[in-house]
């Protein structure tokens, strides 16, 4: 019998439900306490593909965003709609591959880039200097399009992920604007 190794790396902040997310997927159930992960956690999956072949998916997660995870095949990008990244400084590796892509964001808070590299293809998201205007490019394929955002940046935090649209608004704070860019093929609507 055969078997192939195939490794899947899931990162994003604390608390964003990466460890329930592997639990769900790989025993069926999740914890009801929470328990934070120091480090790197790993989870192995086995399922059987055909009579003569197996597949053993090795699942990690992390919030070390130094840690390199060479030859992974698949990345999951973990947020949680509710949950602000809090603007803290922070590295994600995606990869795809062997291609591996870089989150860099400077000290001063005000500057955000983000490259996501599929194949060839690269986007980028800037932050202004003032938190005041997010541009979010997200590229599906070959389509680009850009959401905006100038009110205050601290009322929302837009996360689309595998064609996946969330938001969250924070109340305390007046809300004037809510531009929300739906990406689905070839179609965006605000």
């Amino acid at each position: 019998m055969s078997e192939i190794l195939f490794k899947v790396l899931i990162v994003g902040d604390a608390t964003v439900g990466k460890t329930s997310f592997v639990q769900r997927y790989v025993h069926g159930n999740t914890r009801r306490e929470y328990k934070p992960t120091i480090g790197v956690d790993f989870a192995l999956k086995v399922i059987p593909w055909a009579q003569d072949a197996t597949v053993r998916l090795q699942v990690t997660h992390s919030t070390m965003y130094n840690t390199w995870v060479r030859y992974v095949i698949n990345g999951v990008l973990a947020n949680q709609v509710t949950h602000s990244t809090m603007y803290n400084s922070w590295v994600l590796y995606v990869i795809n591959g062997v291609l591996a892509n870089q989150v860099t964001h400077n000290t001063m808070y005000n500057t955000w880039v983000w490259y996501v590299i599929n194949g060839v293809l690269a986007n980028q998201v800037t932050h202004s200097t003032m938190y005041n205007t997010w541009v979010l490019y997200v590229i599906n394929g070959v389509l680009a399009n850009q959401v905006t955002h100038s009110t205050m940046y601290n009322t929302w935090v837009l996360y689309v992920i595998n064609g996946f649209l969330g938001q969250s608004g924070n109340t305390q704070y007046n809300v004037q604007f809510l531009g929300v860019y739906v990406i689905n093929g070839v179609l965006a609507n605000q």
